[in-house]
C-alpha cells in the first residue's frame, strides 16, 4: 500500500485516497446514465458528487500550498475513468503538500482563504494549514457516504465494502 500509514496523518491520507478510489473504481462498472441518475440527496447524482470531492482535493491543496488556485472541475462531464486519473493525481499531490507542511512545522501556521458566494460576493475565512488538511479528508467521508447509498439504489448486487478507515487496512484493493 503506498503512503505512509504509521502517522495519524498518514493514515487518514491513504483512507481518503483508498476509499474515493475504491468508489470510483465500482462507478466503473456502472452505465452513464446510472452514474448520472439524479437522487434527492447531495449534490444530485454520482458523477457530481465524485467530481465535488475530487476538486476540492485539487482546489484545497492550492490553497494549503499557497499556489494559483486551479479552476473548478464541478460543472464537467467527467466519466468514472477520467475522475479516476484525476483523484491519483490529487490525492498523491495532496499527500505531499501534507507531509510537506508537517514536516516544515507549518500546520499550525495560519492561512486565507476566499469562497465566492452565490451573490457574488466575496467572504474571507483564517484557518489553520493543519485545518484545513483535516477539512479536505473527513470532507470525503461525507460525500462518501452520499456516493454509497446512492450506487445502492443503482446496483443492489453490488458487494461494496465498508469505507471506513479499519477496512483500508484489511482490503487494500485496487492499486
Amino acid at each position: 500500500m503506498p503512503g505512509d500509514t504509521a502517522t495519524p496523518l498518514g493514515l487518514l491520507l491513504e483512507h481518503d485516497r483508498w476509499a474515493t478510489r475504491r468508489l470510483l473504481h465500482f462507478c466503473t462498472e456502472l452505465t452513464p446514465a446510472q452514474f448520472e441518475q439524479r437522487f434527492d440527496m447531495g449534490l444530485g447524482n454520482l458523477r457530481d458528487t465524485l467530481t465535488h470531492i475530487v476538486s476540492a482535493m485539487c482546489r484545497w491543496n492550492d490553497r494549503i500550498a499557497a499556489v494559483e488556485l486551479r479552476p473548478s472541475l464541478e460543472g464537467t462531464a467527467q466519466s468514472p475513468q477520467q475522475l479516476l486519473a484525476l483523484h491519483d493525481e490529487a490525492a498523491e499531490t495532496l499527500a505531499a503538500t501534507a507531509r510537506r507542511v508537517l514536516a516544515e512545522s507549518r500546520f499550525e501556521e495560519m492561512m486565507e482563504v476566499e469562497f465566492k458566494l452565490d451573490s457574488g460576493e466575496t467572504e474571507r475565512f483564517t484557518f489553520t494549514r493543519g485545518m484545513a488538511i483535516m477539512h479536505v479528508l473527513t470532507h470525503g467521508t461525507h460525500h462518501r457516504a452520499q456516493c454509497i447509498w446512492m450506487l445502492r439504489r443503482l446496483r443492489p448486487d453490488l458487494d461494496l465494502p465498508d469505507f471506513d478507515l479499519i477496512e483500508s487496512q484489511i482490503m487494500p484493493g485496487d492499486d
